[in-house]
Order: C-alpha cells, then sequence, then structure tokens
C-alpha cells in the first residue's frame, strides 16, 4: 500500500535558502541543531515555528526581541573565515549569516532564547559550524555561476523583494523581521540576489523527470497467504474485487473505496507490490504478494505515463542540487579558518 509521505513546496523552498544562510545542510551530512530551550526572560512573537511568512494576510506586529536576548554577538573577527578556491568568506558575512541562523531558531522555538544556557550553547555551536558550511556550499555555487555568466539582474531583484514584503503583509512586520536579524534592506537584496542565482543554478544542475510511469491499482490486505488464496480464487471465478475489498482487506482506508490506491509511481510502494503492481496488464490480478505488512491481492486497472506529484518532483530536485553541490565541493579548495 503507499507510504505515508508527506513534503510541501514550502520546506523545499526553505531547503534552499538555509543552504544559502547555513542552517540545515543537505550536501554536507552536517546534521542538524537541537531543539533550543526558551528563555525564561521576556518572549518575543515569531513567525509560527521557523517556518517564515506564509501568505498575505495582516496579522500581530513582530517586535524584535529585547537587545539583552536578541544582541549582536562578535562571533568572528579578523580576517576571512574560509576561502573556496581562493574566494574569501569574510568574517563579516559569516556574522550576519550566523545572525539570520540564529533569529529563525528564535522563531521556531516561538519566542527569544537565552543562549547562556547549556543546551543553548550546544545549539549556537550547531549554527556555527552549519553557517559556515553553508556559507562554503554558496561559494562553491557562486564560483560556478560566475564561470557560467549567471547573475541576479535589478528587476529579479525587485520583484523578490516586492514578493517578500507581500508576505510580510505589514511594512512594520518587514521592518520587525529585518531588526531581529540585524539586516539592512541592502543586506536583504544582497540575500535576495544570491537566492536568484542559487535557484538559476539549481535550475540548470537538478534535472529531474517531471513525469513518470505511474499505475492505478487497487488491492485487498489480508493476513495470511492462505486468506489471500481463497480470495484469489473468488475473483478467479467472477467475484466482484470492490465488494470483496469492503469485506475482507484490512487496509480499512481503502477498503472503503472497494480497495483503490488511486495512482502509485515508482518508489511510493512496497517493492514487491511495486514490481506486481507495474507488471501487470491493465485488467489483470495478481496472486498472493508477500509484504510486510501481510499478503496482498492486486488488481491494475490502467497504466499511464502522468504529471508527477509537485511534492515529489521538487524533493528530487534538491536531492539532485545537493549532490551537484557535493561534486562542486569535492574538486574545491577549501581552506577554513574559523576555530571551533
Amino acid at each position: 500500500m503507499k507510504k505515508r509521505t508527506a513534503r510541501s513546496f514550502y520546506r523545499v523552498r526553505l531547503l534552499l535558502l538555509l543552504l544559502l544562510v547555513g542552517a540545515g545542510l543537505v550536501a554536507c551530512d552536517s546534521g542538524s541543531p537541537s531543539t533550543p530551550s526558551t528563555s525564561t526572560g521576556p518572549t518575543s512573537p515569531g513567525l509560527g515555528q521557523g517556518q517564515g511568512p506564509t501568505n498575505g494576510t495582516a496579522g500581530p506586529r513582530l517586535n524584535p526581541a529585547p537587545p539583552t536576548l536578541n544582541r549582536k554577538i562578535g562571533y568572528a573577527s579578523g580576517g576571512p573565515v574560509a576561502k573556496v578556491d581562493g574566494a574569501p568568506i569574510e568574517a563579516d558575512e559569516f556574522n550576519r549569516a550566523l545572525d539570520e541562523s540564529r533569529a529563525s531558531a528564535e522563531e521556531g522555538a516561538g519566542g527569544a532564547l537565552d543562549w547562556t544556557t547549556a543546551e543553548n550553547v550546544e545549539l549556537l555551536k550547531d549554527l556555527r559550524l552549519q553557517t559556515i558550511e553553508g556559507l562554503i556550499n554558496y561559494q562553491v555555487v557562486a564560483n560556478a555561476a560566475a564561470k557560467e555568466n549567471v547573475t541576479a539582474s535589478p528587476d529579479e531583484i525587485a520583484a523578490r523583494l516586492d514578493d517578500f514584503k507581500k508576505q510580510m503583509s505589514t511594512p512594520e512586520n518587514y521592518q520587525d523581521w529585518l531588526a531581529r536579524r540585524f539586516l539592512s534592506e541592502e543586506d536583504h537584496k544582497k540575500r535576495l540576489a544570491q537566492l536568484v542565482i542559487f535557484d538559476e543554478m539549481s535550475q540548470r544542475h537538478s534535472p529531474v523527470d517531471e513525469k513518470g510511469e505511474q499505475a492505478h491499482v487497487r488491492h485487498i490486505l489480508v493476513k495470511t497467504e492462505d486468506e489471500a488464496r481463497q480470495l484469489y480464487s473468488r475473483i478467479t471465478a467472477g467475484g466482484n474485487f470492490a465488494a470483496l475489498a469492503k469485506q475482507f482487506s484490512l487496509d480499512f482506508e481503502s477498503a472503503e473505496k472497494g480497495g483503490d490506491l488511486d495512482w502509485i509511481f515508482h518508489g511510493q510502494t512496497d517493492a514487491p507490490f511495486e514490481a506486481a503492481a507495474f507488471a501487470l496488464a491493465p485488467g489483470a490480478t495478481s496472486g498472493p504478494i508477500k509484504t510486510d505488512k501481510g499478503f496482498h491481492l492486486i488488481q491494475t486497472l490502467a497504466k499511464e505515463v502522468r504529471p508527477l506529484p509537485f511534492d515529489l518532483v521538487q524533493q528530487r530536485r534538491s536531492e539532485a542540487f545537493a549532490a551537484y553541490i557535493k561534486s562542486l565541493r569535492d574538486k574545491a579548495r577549501i581552506e577554513q579558518f574559523l576555530k571551533p
């Protein structure tokens, strides 16, 4: 039967941004930060579990946290924190990116954090590592983009900025969002320019098929092979598959629909189930197929090349781009000067 998975477009778009600013890397297997502990002091409202603006409806003003809890921290100073094929990542750039990561962590926690607790000291260490890795990821992509003459036009940047402001609902929310990150609008425009380049390189270097072979199937799930064989005999003798599914299938959700699972694509179901479903001619029914859920009788109603789910395409594109970034890193000369 279908695996229950849910990946949203917004999560993938956030992933690309996080690859840029350095929180939540894919290409480097740097892991994810621990859950932050909330401050016992005053809190500041965030954007709702760290997901950023979600729609154009007006909401409460998002006031910056008090300076004592959301202060600018001197994470790095002096010369560059890293170089990628000679291109420097300056300390100021690293500090700004880490402040963005820290603000996102606070928004994810629903308010300001006390960064002096043992747990959050460790979280900050994780964010430092992820931020430098994210900036290196961006720099290897930026170096490749320069060779391909990929740039961000003023019109593209302006369009992104306008869209972002609309999502923030009010000018006050937008200004508060900047303040929490210690960003000017010019800083934000630079980030948007980087994201434009990142997106263009993703489109160029993470090609995926947007269509694929799919099968419209229905099934009956039972506990034992003997039960499955008995039902198979009834179906081959003219029994109604849908009626038997409603009566006997242990997959109660699909049983209500006569066993109908709708269209499935490769990689969505257990391997034995998938192999049988795609091997059957339309209208044919399989004998008992064993999976870890039990024994299935599968009937394939139709097979077509159809558009794949949007979320799946975005997931595969993200994975392909992460692999591309890793290939660039493997060939690059990377020097890191940031102390743990």
